[in-house]
């Protein structure tokens, strides 16, 4: 055991409560949930892991299973978005799934300013992705 680097099983204690029907009201009853290596390993290591708890009927077992998320798989990096132009007040992105507009302007200058600037970025923005679409067509 103390050559282990993990235990096999992890025991938790889970209050279960009862209905009316069973003969028990409220005990603390020990269970054991099968917990996949991985998931044990991110949990050691501090990283909170989301995913559903089940009864499988088959096996008559608590299971536990990850939701397969990108991020928990070794070697993964986050797609940085690609800067389609630096506008005045903001930028354009484009990430794998969708194009970001920004644009920050102060409440100070005033409703009417704010809405002539928006209207000038926007026009500059829609003009880069034309000219984008334009030149990948060719």
């Amino acid at each position: 055991m103390g050559e282990e680097k993990y235990p096999d099983i992890i025991e938790l204690k889970l209050k279960l409560h009862f209905s009316a029907k069973d003969s028990l009201n409220s005990t603390n009853m020990r269970k054991y949930i099968e917990i996949p290596m991985e998931v044990l390993e991110c949990l050691l290591s501090g990283k909170c892991v989301e995913g559903s708890l089940r009864y499988d009927a088959v096996t008559g077992k608590i299971m536990f299973r990850a939701y397969n998320r990108e991020s928990r798989k070794p070697g993964y990096v986050r797609p940085k978005d690609k800067l389609l132009a630096s506008l005045e007040h903001g930028w354009l992105k484009e990430s794998p799934k969708c194009i970001k507009y920004y644009c920050a302007l102060k409440k100070s200058i005033g409703v009417p300013r704010i809405v002539t600037a928006m209207e000038r970025e926007m026009r500059i923005a829609t003009g880069h992705l034309v000219d984008r679409e334009i030149v990948d067509r060719v």
